[in-house]
């Protein structure tokens, strides 16, 4: 390992849970019919700013749940799931200038959402290749990137979107530079 000490485990649970807040952003698509009935669809993708100091930030996605409840329990009802299979390796830093990483979609009825999640896959013992969610720090190896509850309950976003009756619904999850680290 490099000069540099990295603390990854309180690095994940910041970056998943500010970049979701601070960098959640309306891709396009939707309007302004907040329900009454009827079937909409959402895609869900991902893209990222440049990052100093890492090469590589790999995250795998199994799954993006959706609630109209923003305090919804991860165990309660109202979820909606969106499987991704097979589950997504993505490098965060190759999502930049406007590359997206499409998780996948749904069709869910009409309304206001509350609470997205996405479940990551949980590493799966040592070595680069049982590795589904780790960092690469610039001159450095690959280390294991620790992130327990998004492996159990998902990285909890909570941010309001609104799914129209017959139009597609794009929601983006961007990872930014200052909200990541």
């Amino acid at each position: 390992m490099s000069e540099h000490s990295f603390s990854y485990s309180s690095s994940a649970l910041r970056i998943v849970a500010l970049a979701g807040a601070l960098g959640l952003a309306a891709c396009g698509g939707g309007g302004d019919d907040s329900g009454g009935g009827g079937q909409g669809t959402l895609k869900v993708s991902m893209t990222d700013a440049p990052a100093c100091g890492f090469d590589h930030v790999f995250v795998t996605v199994n799954r993006v749940r959706v609630n109209t409840n923003a305090n919804a329990d991860p165990g309660g009802s109202g979820w909606v799931d969106i499987n991704v299979s097979p589950a997504r390796k993505i490098d965060l830093l190759s999502l930049t200038n406007g590359v997206l990483s499409t998780l996948g979609q749904t069709a869910l009825p009409a309304g206001n959402y509350q609470q997205i999640r996405l479940v990551l896959d949980p590493n799966n013992g040592a070595g680069a290749a049982a590795l589904a969610n780790s960092v690469v720090p610039t001159g450095g190896s690959e280390q294991t990137l620790d992130t327990p509850s998004a492996v159990q309950s998902g990285i909890k976003i909570n941010r309001p979107f609104t799914v129209s009756s017959g139009t597609l619904t794009d929601w983006c999850w961007t990872s930014t530079p200052a909200s990541r680290w």
